[in-house]
């Protein structure tokens, strides 16, 4: 199996359409939101903020 180079991996992510999550240092490490039409698991330790985000990106959905 053919190694990835990095640059090779940032461009198959900005091939993605995106939704923006609201939140704009996520937005910008993950260039442009997270990806439309497929899932992504959030994880964390309770109270580091799941919930939060995912308010966060319905509101912005439901708003724009």
């Amino acid at each position: 199996m053919a190694e990835q180079t990095k640059d090779e991996g940032k461009s198959f992510c900005a091939q993605l359409e995106k939704s923006p999550s609201g939140i704009r240092g996520l937005d910008e490490i993950t260039n442009g939101g997270l990806p439309k039409g497929r899932p992504t698991l959030v994880c964390g330790a309770a109270g580091c903020g799941k919930t939060l985000f995912a308010m966060e990106f319905l509101v912005k959905g439901a708003t724009e």
